[in-house]
């Protein structure tokens, strides 16, 4: 190792012991501090001015005191020492102990540069700073270090410091001692705290020289000398902890590493895709949520959170694409934290319809006060499929409800997918009626969004906490659009349960209404005919015949979560126009509606059985005939059958 460089030449015109952060002895023009009985730091203008001073102001002065102060003077000021004095100093980590002026015998540069290096030689000793003493040898003052000879306190160096040999000398010894106490080898951090990859810098302060010894764990972190010998360069390896311990000349210092991983990987951007006419909002929300919860990986442990609420101003056209920039936090405990933007470009897509095939409920047991799983099935490449759920928390304590699909095969599966979630909240009917009213708009969108899921992935649809005697409903569709199967899983756990959760199986009660289990074909085709003229005419929906679960045999009474399409014929044969209105009559108990007709969303208030609600109103022309459709569901929370009116305005 290539020995570096002992001292460096600055000049100060400023007096004094100053302290240089990297140069071992500092040469310096310095200003006397003190001028014989004067206690001036003036040059010697400076003085003639104090005399004329002093002669304007007493006015009393004779030319004989004057001559014996400058006499006075004259004996007192070492000759040199009213013009600047040059100087170097001596160093013992960065601290002046030695200062050597010029003599006019030899350059002070090159003598404390001697005394500097003999310094070094001792201290690579690891000698006793207490041995350091005062000796006279054959009538010449020594600074000496145990039986070692460190350097000569000369009377013309003495002179020039204003001191005694002997005064002089046992300032240098003192200062030695003193400067000695400190550590020799220091380094400019105690703890460097790294992500895996990162880089730093640990500064090395020392006057010491010789080789550098390093003692790390190389798994961890690697080090690097400088070839200065100055600093070390780190480079985390991997996550841990190891004390890196630097030896020089017999003495050890050391500084903890502490390398943590990144909270987690976010991608710079992705892609997902959209179906709709156009797609809502909300459904384009729920598009780049997923993908950016799916699309960043985390560690143990980790979470991602969002720096700002995630806002898309409207709805997204078919065909049309629109670019989110997301601000996406990723932290967890023993992690360094990834603040990231993540750029998701959302587009809207056309896919092949397919008819629901099998409506999945989970409704029993509807109030839950235990950990468990309320419902698992599986979903095949076959067609589409709808989930209904809807749970009470009936437990003292906070409970989560979540949904999820896990790939069960080990093939990608791509599904085309929308899920309604309402809640958590008391009140029930109300409810139900918020989840099918955000289903109902998506489905007369024909709106969804598309998630690729890996071998063995989990997709949290739902993770919702509620408070007790609170009630979360939703309503989801699942169409695979490539791979083979996904399991579908509703499940409840308290706060501080493990994930190991037992099935909750509650025997079917004839008397209650909960439904669950797997129903094929579930949506229903309706018919009705309206004459002007004729009367009210009444179309029943949520009746017998029920939906069957395919395995147990039992019935989904109210058929909750099925689609009627009421397809209602209107017929005006009068010469005159009139007007007609579709109403809501729940005749069961109390319910609420949702209704979509000729591409219209509407909903009515909780009704109670023989109250009515007008939804939506048709003009016939005079000898008009017409056919419209009305699609509508039975909503968790309400009371079925229930009942849609067909009624002339003002007959």
């Amino acid at each position: 190792m290539q020995k570096r460089k002992s001292h460096k030449i600055i000049n100060y015109p400023a007096a004094g012991l100053q302290g240089s952060p990297s140069g071992k002895f500092v040469l310096r023009q310095e200003l006397p501090k003190k001028v014989g009985i004067c206690h001036s730091e003036r040059s010697e203008e400076s003085q003639s001015e104090i005399l004329r001073d002093a002669q304007d102001d007493c006015g009393v002065f004779n030319r004989k005191i004057i001559l014996v102060i400058a006499l006075i003077l004259a004996i007192s000021i070492p000759s040199g020492i009213l013009l600047a004095a040059k100087f170097a100093d001596v160093y013992v980590g960065g601290r002046a102990v030695i200062r050597i002026y010029d003599d006019g015998v030899k350059d002070p540069e090159e003598r404390a540069g001697s005394i500097q290096s003999r310094l070094e030689e001792l201290i690579n000793k690891n000698l006793s700073p207490s041995a350091i003493h005062v000796a006279k040898i054959q009538g010449q003052l020594l600074i000496m270090w145990g039986k070692e000879i460190v350097c000569t306190v000369d009377t013309e160096q003495a002179r020039l410091s204003s001191l005694k040999p002997r005064e002089l000398a046992d300032k240098w010894a003192k200062n030695l001692r003193w400067a000695l106490r400190f550590p020799l080898l220091k380094l400019s951090k105690k703890q460097v705290v790294l992500p895996v990859k990162g880089e730093d810098i640990v500064a090395i302060d020392t006057s010491l020289t010789g080789e550098t010894g390093l003692v790390y764990d190389s798994s961890v972190v690697d080090v690097k000398l400088s070839d200065d010998g100055q600093s070390l360069r780190l480079k985390a390896q991997s996550s841990g902890k190891t004390k890196v311990t630097v030896e020089r000349a017999s003495r050890k210092v050391a500084f903890n590493v502490i390398v943590k991983d990144w909270a987690g990987k976010v991608p710079d951007r992705i892609e997902v895709a959209v179906k709709g006419n156009p797609a809502p909002s909300d459904v384009v929300e729920d598009a780049a949520l997923h993908g950016a919860a799916y699309s960043v990986v985390l560690q143990p442990g980790c979470q991602m959170s969002l720096r700002e609420k995630l806002q898309i101003p409207q709805n997204l056209p078919l065909n049309d694409h629109i670019l989110i920039r997301v601000p996406v936090v990723v932290e967890g405990p023993g992690y360094f934290t990834v603040e990231k933007t993540l750029e998701i470009l959302v587009k809207n897509e056309q896919f092949k319809n397919i008819p629901v095939s099998n409506l999945m409920v989970s409704n029993r047991p509807e109030s839950i006060d235990r950990n468990g799983i309320l419902y698992q099935s599986s979903i095949a490449n076959t067609g589409s499929v709808r989930l209904l759920y809807s749970h009470k928390n009936i437990s003292h304590v906070r409970r989560n409800i979540k949904v999820k699909l896990i790939n069960i095969s080990n093939r990608n599966v791509k599904v085309l997918m929308n899920s309604s979630l309402a809640g958590p909240d008391r009140q029930e009917l109300t409810v139900g009626h918020r989840a099918a009213y955000r289903f109902m708009n998506y489905y007369m969108k024909d709106a969804g969004f598309v998630m690729l899921l890996q071998p063995g992935m989990e997709l949290y649809l739902v993770d919702v906490n509620m408070a007790p005697h609170e009630v979360v409903s939703g309503i989801a569709s699942f169409q695979i659009v490539e791979g083979e199967k996904l399991e579908v899983v509703v499940e409840t756990t308290d706060n501080g349960s493990d994930s190991s959760l037992p099935m909750i199986n509650e025997p079917f009660n004839p008397f209650l209404i909960h439904p669950r289990g797997n129903f094929p074909n579930p949506d229903q085709v309706l018919e009705g005919f309206f004459l002007i003229g004729g009367g009210d005419a009444h179309i029943d929906y949520g009746k017998g015949p029920w939906l069957i679960d395919a395995e147990t045999g039992e019935p989904n009474t109210g058929n909750y979560g099925a689609i009627y399409e009421a397809d209602i014929s209107l017929e005006n044969p009068s010469p005159y126009p009139r007007q007609v209105q579709l109403l809501f009559s729940p005749f069961s108990g109390p319910a609420r509606g949702t209704f979509i007709v000729d591409g219209a969303l509407a909903e009515t208030p909780i009704l109670k059985p023989g109250r009515e609600f007008p939804f939506y109103s048709i003009d016939l022309g005079a000898g008009e005939k017409k056919k419209v459709k009305v699609y509508t569901m039975p909503e968790a929370g309400s009371n079925y059958p229930s009942r849609i009116v067909v009624r002339e305005v003002n007959p």
